[in-house]
């Protein structure tokens, strides 16, 4: 439970600093940067708990990767939904920004897990079954 609580808190963390840093780097501003703060407070602990919910059903890795996927592209539009709702944006600016914002989070996110996995193995959500680099 308290190794679950952890892996929400770090994936949340980690996408709020990963999120950020594309927000910069497409010069987004502070609005954008509180906008993403709300919206990933919302989109980000729901996606990973059903994660952990579909991997405590034991599904194949293929079948855990393509739900994941589902889900992100679900949260693309949800978050570009909600940016368009709270900054006024129109919806392709939104779009474009939440799909950067998540495909960079989602594969820098999973190297990250990997690493940390591999320098801390301890470390191992028990119901998490992507190892995404192979690491041992």
């Amino acid at each position: 439970m308290i190794l679950s609580i952890s892996y929400l808190v770090l994936c949340l963390l980690s996408t709020f600093i990963l999120e950020a840093i594309v927000m910069l780097i497409f010069r987004y501003g502070k609005k954008w940067l509180k906008a993403g703060i709300i919206v990933n407070t919302i989109t980000n602990p729901v996606i990973n708990c059903i994660l952990l919910l579909v991997a405590v059903l034991e599904v194949s890795e293929a079948v855990y990767v393509i739900i994941a996927l589902l889900l992100e592209v679900v949260v693309v539009f949800l978050e570009a939904y909600f940016y368009g709702k709270m900054l006024g944006e129109d919806k392709k600016t939104c779009l474009k920004a939440s799909f950067i914002c998540n495909v960079f989070s989602f594969v820098v996110g999973i190297v990250l897990m990997a690493l940390l996995m591999k320098a801390f193995p301890f470390y191992r959500e028990p119901t998490f079954p992507l190892n995404p680099l192979n690491v041992a």
